[in-house]
């Protein structure tokens, strides 16, 4: 079995200096005099102070601090403490226009905030290759920079391009999710901001190396010997006579030590808020059963990988999706003038060839992967060139075809008049609540974060928000109680989500949130986001509320 290896490169990091701080033990007085505009009023946070002070000491950040510490603050401010002439700060494109037409300029009334600041998003830079090259910024801001933790995306390869031609820039990264499921989520952007000084490997390889010994998720027979990594750890913490999975628990939070320690890097592990955090997890519904199309339609589904409408599911992927739907009472279909049929067969045939390619197993597990051997020719079918052949022929569009609404009628009730915000997956069901309620329903749009914050601090009563569009940026702690119509599966997610109103300014005791349990589908996401929460704080010391929060079946299911 191959282990890590204590390499020059390892050395390197096990010599970099290591520092702790207090937070209740910092006053954020002094940089918040240096920083303070005359006639501001605002003060920073002791995290905020530690966050800019690091930065300063650093010439760069990777902050992963938690939903609802200050992340925006010290964004706006790090040109200032960094001297930046040419400072570009890149946020979602939901968060742009709410940044640039309400936050900014109340922030600019408390703080000396440079004049030069732009501020782009990370969907332009994915469409225009010209912004970075173009204005040529000496520093990077990164709000919410797990955007470009992908590094096959085209914003983050944008990025890194940019570095490898001006490795002289400097870069500061936040995100209260600053890792999914891996070391690589954040690898790239520890040596953008860290340069030689970063705690992880400066090669791929090795990096990988890591990540295979201490992520989740990881094939045992993939897996290496964590080998040098024990260094990281006390001498007593390990022991011959613990498994392997107990000592890559102690292995991965001596790693997370290293990490957290080193100068640069800030990393917030408590929660900061007052208010408890409660998950009830509702099995059953008022009448107890989801309805018998959904029963019906999901062990068709899972049974023989055939949705309602016929259509053939090709991976695990196309599936968890489509069972998420029929969970919410629907499925899709296509919006036809007139149906093509040999269209229609040539899909099926091939998407059929897919899942029995999947289902035979080996390396070809997805319809990508499947579709890439047959472009390569390592993999021969008629169905792929018959497909090939037809599939540009017909665009069609689909539509949602409801058949049972018993779980939205359930959530109706659920909520009644209360103060609740009902979040939502798919588009489908947003048009839905529309048609069922009287409910304000925030989908996606240039000025949707506008307009839900602004109902939110103006208006009492249920509203309906898409998670996709509203769970991450958005202060919405005039509410305390959520429902979840369907749960997702990453822990990163749902971080990003339980804070947008379990955050501080919270006046509440208690923020609390039901979540759909209703199918076996909606189980296993759960716990698979909580599995996912445990590894993130392990590994980077990042506080999650699914770990902390009291979670519990409601209506006495189990």
């Amino acid at each position: 079995m191959n282990a890590i290896l204590r390499t020059a490169d390892f050395r390197r990091i096990e010599a970099l200096p290591r520092r702790t701080w207090d937070v209740a033990g910092v006053d954020p007085l002094p940089l918040t005099e240096r920083l303070r505009c005359e006639g501001g009023e605002m003060t920073l946070r002791p995290i905020q102070a530690i966050a800019l002070q690091e930065m300063i000491d650093a010439d760069g950040l990777l902050g992963a601090i938690g939903v609802g510490h200050g992340k925006t603050i010290v964004s706006l401010l790090a040109p200032s403490v960094l001297i930046s002439e040419r400072p570009l700060l890149l946020l979602p494109a939901q968060l742009k226009r709410l940044t640039e037409s309400d936050l900014l300029p109340e922030m600019r009334k408390h703080w000396r905030i440079s004049p030069n600041l732009r501020i782009e998003s990370y969907h332009a830079i994915s469409n225009n290759p010209e912004i970075l090259g173009g204005y040529r910024p000496d520093l990077i801001i990164a709000d919410e920079c797990h955007r470009i933790a992908r590094v096959s995306s085209a914003r983050t390869k944008r990025v890194l391009r940019y570095f490898d031609e001006y490795p002289e820039t400097r870069f500061v990264g936040l995100s209260g999710t600053i890792t999914r499921k891996s070391l690589e989520d954040y690898w790239h952007l520890l040596l953008m901001a860290l340069k030689k000084e970063a705690p992880i490997p400066m090669k791929y390889q090795e990096m990988r190396g890591w990540a295979l010994a201490l992520d989740d998720g990881v094939l045992e027979f993939e897996r290496p010997h964590i080998g040098a990594l024990r260094h990281f750890c006390e001498p007593d913490r390990l022991s011959p006579t613990q498994t392997r999975e107990e000592q890559r628990g102690e292995v991965r939070r001596g790693y997370r030590a290293r990490l957290t320690e080193t100068p640069g890097v800030v990393a917030t592990s408590d929660t900061g808020i007052e208010a408890s955090l409660t998950i009830k997890r509702r099995a059953r519904l008022a009448d107890d059963r989801p309805g018998a199309w959904v029963e019906k339609s999901l062990d068709t589904l899972e049974g023989e990988w055939i949705t309602p409408g016929g259509e053939e599911i090709t991976d695990a992927v196309d599936y968890w999706r489509k069972a998420r739907e029929i969970a919410m009472g629907f499925y899709y279909e296509w919006d036809w003038n007139e149906p093509n049929e040999e269209w229609l067969e040539a899909r099926r045939n091939w998407r059929r060839f897919v899942r029995q390619t999947i289902q035979r197993g080996g390396p070809l597990d997805t319809e990508m992967l499947v579709t890439l051997a047959c472009e390569s020719g390592s993999l021969r079918s008629g169905y792929y060139n018959e497909w090939l052949m037809i599939k540009g022929d017909e665009n069609p569009k689909t539509r949602p075809v409801w058949c049972c609404d018993r779980v939205l009628e359930d959530a109706i009730k659920l909520a009644g008049d209360r103060d609740t915000i009902v979040w939502f997956e798919q588009r489908a069901v947003g048009e839905m609540l529309k048609t069922l309620t009287d409910w304000p329903v925030f989908q996606g749009g240039n000025d949707a974060n506008s307009y839900l914050t602004a109902h939110v601090n103006r208006t009492k009563g249920p509203c309906a928000a898409s998670i996709r569009a509203h769970g991450v940026g958005v202060n919405l702690q005039s509410y305390n109680d959520g429902i979840v119509l369907t749960p997702p599966a990453s822990g990163a997610t749902w971080e990003q989500l339980l804070g947008r109103t379990h955050r501080t300014g919270q006046a509440a005791d208690e923020v609390s949130v039901t979540v759909y349990q209703h199918t076996k589908q909606y189980k296993e996401a759960f716990c698979k986001a909580l599995d996912n929460s445990k590894y993130i704080e392990e590994s980077t010391g990042q506080k999650q509320k699914l770990n902390f929060a009291s979670i519990a079946w409601c209506d006495g299911a189990s």
